[in-house]
C-alpha cells in the first residue's frame, strides 16, 4: 500500500505532467500560427532525447542526421498533428520509423555502433544504471566499461527488440505509448520488451554485468 509521502508524490508528478501538456498545446498552437520561435523552442525541448534515441537505434554516426530529418519531418507534418497522443511521443514515432527505414536500408547488414560513445539522458550517462552523479575516478572507469558494454548490447538485438527496451527501460515510456509509437499491441509490446531483457541479460552477464531494466 503506498504511503502519505508516495501518494503526495504522485499527485505531485500528475500535476508536472498537467502542465507540461499544457505547455505543449500552447507551444503546438503558436507554432501553427507561424512563429519561428516557438518551433525553435520546440526543437531546443526535444532534440536532445531525439538525438538519443537516434544514437541508440543506429549509432552515433547517424544519430545527428537522424535528428535533422525529424524536425524537418515534423514540422512539414505539423497540420497532420491530431493532438492524440504528447508532442514527445509523436516525436519518437517520427524518430523510431526513420531509424527503422534507414535500417532496413541497410540489408539487415551490423549497425555503426561506436563503443566508446557515452550514453546520455536527461539523468545523466547510462540513465537508470548510473546513479552517483559524482564518481570517484575507478567509479568514473566501470562507468565507461558499463556505457561500451550496453552499446555492445543493444548492438547484439534485433532492431524491433532494440527499440522496445530503448523506448521502455531508458527513455521510460509506457506500455502504451511504445504500442502506439510502434504500431502494436500492448501484449505485443511486452513480449518484445522480456525477448530484449533476456537477451540483453545474457549478453551483460556473460560480460561481466547486469542489466537493470
Amino acid at each position: 500500500m503506498a504511503t502519505a509521502d508516495e501518494h503526495r508524490q504522485e499527485i505531485m508528478d500528475m500535476d508536472m505532467e498537467l502542465k507540461e501538456i499544457e505547455e505543449e498545446k500552447k507551444l503546438l498552437q503558436d507554432c501553427l500560427a507561424g512563429h519561428m520561435s516557438a518551433w525553435e523552442k520546440m526543437i531546443k525541448r526535444h532534440q536532445r532525447a531525439v538525438h538519443n534515441l537516434a544514437l541508440r537505434l543506429l549509432g552515433r554516426e547517424e544519430a545527428e542526421d537522424v535528428a535533422q530529418e525529424v524536425f524537418l519531418k515534423a514540422y512539414r507534418s505539423l497540420n497532420g498533428f491530431r493532438g492524440d497522443c504528447r508532442l514527445s511521443t509523436w516525436l519518437y514515432r517520427i524518430t523510431v520509423n526513420i531509424c527503422r527505414d534507414r535500417s532496413r536500408k541497410r540489408n539487415q547488414q551490423r549497425t555503426a555502433f561506436s563503443l566508446n560513445e557515452p550514453i546520455f539522458s536527461e539523468d545523466g550517462e547510462i540513465g537508470r544504471q548510473i546513479a552517483d552523479p559524482a564518481p570517484a575516478l575507478d567509479e568514473k572507469a566501470e562507468n565507461r566499461e558499463m556505457s561500451r558494454l550496453v552499446m555492445a548490447g543493444l548492438r547484439s538485438l534485433p532492431h524491433i527488440h532494440r527499440t522496445v527496451l530503448v523506448l521502455h527501460d531508458m527513455h521510460g515510456l509506457k506500455y502504451e505509448e511504445i504500442a502506439g509509437i510502434m504500431g502494436c499491441s500492448i501484449g505485443t509490446v511486452k513480449s518484445r520488451l522480456f525477448y530484449a531483457r533476456r537477451k540483453m541479460s545474457k549478453f551483460l552477464a556473460e560480460n561481466g554485468a547486469g542489466w537493470s531494466g
